[in-house]
């Protein structure tokens, strides 16, 4: 499920990686605990002497099974009727 909303974080290090790390681990400690999972946008790293930026965004994403409606359906038996009975004259 797609959720609005971008959570982005700075980190420094000594190398590229070393500061983009940083920047993920503290972009995925600032998703709020009711995401499931986190879609990596961007890394941007900029180059200083003797040391690195990174700023990472991440976008927050909810995986589940079933869409809303889908759950809906289940428990009204009667929808479910209806929409079997519609779809086997298509």
């Amino acid at each position: 499920m797609w959720m609005q909303g971008t959570c982005s974080r700075r980190g420094f290090g000594l190398t590229q990686e070393s500061a983009a790390d940083r920047a993920l681990a503290s972009a995925l400690k600032g998703i709020a605990r009711r995401f499931n999972a986190a879609e990596l946008d961007s890394v941007l790293v900029t180059k200083y002497p003797g040391f690195h930026i990174a700023k990472v965004t991440l976008q927050p994403r909810q995986i589940q099974q079933h869409t809303s409606l889908d759950i809906y359906i289940e428990k009204h038996p009667l929808a479910t009727a209806v929409r079997s009975a519609g779809s086997r004259g298509a």
